[in-house]
């Protein structure tokens, strides 16, 4: 076996079993390569190798944004604000192929950098607080209730 053949078997396992919020940040991360390789192809001037970067990307956003969760009036009122940000990214790339636009790329890919750390971010903390034992819970509900129990 190839070490290119490992690493590929290795960083697709990695995914499949990676938690939602980290398949999120490898996807978006994703995206951002494939906005780095728009950059270049602007600055080479291969406007086809521009569009083919740029619709992969929009393939991973459109994916994302199809994804989005609204079964909880909490978890609609983030998704409301998630198909905001991927609309936001979709018609940037829109304005990226129309104009060429190098600073508008940029841009492109440190947003999409930000939200995948992002995305990293809350995943580790909601790791951190799944793996909280029950009795570290039930510790900080009673102290939190206040309970005011006096053993004699």
């Amino acid at each position: 076996m190839s070490a290119q053949h490992g690493y590929s078997s290795y960083s697709s396992n990695t995914a499949r079993y990676a938690s939602a919020g980290v398949q999120v940040a490898m996807l978006l991360a994703l995206a951002s390569r494939h906005m780095e390789a728009a950059r270049d192809a602007i600055k080479a001037g291969e406007i086809e190798n521009r569009f083919l970067a740029t619709e992969k990307c929009a393939v991973i956003i459109s994916g994302l944004r199809g994804c989005l969760n609204r079964e909880t009036p909490e978890a609609a009122k983030m998704a409301n604000t998630l198909d905001a940000y991927y609309s936001r990214m979709l018609s940037f790339l829109l304005q990226i192929n129309i104009k060429n636009d190098l600073p508008l790329c940029e841009a492109m890919i440190e947003s999409l950098r930000t939200m995948s750390s992002t995305w990293r971010d809350i995943q580790a903390r909601a790791d951190v607080e799944a793996r909280s034992t029950p009795t570290e819970q039930a510790k900080t509900s009673d102290d939190s209730a206040g309970s005011g129990n006096i053993s004699a």
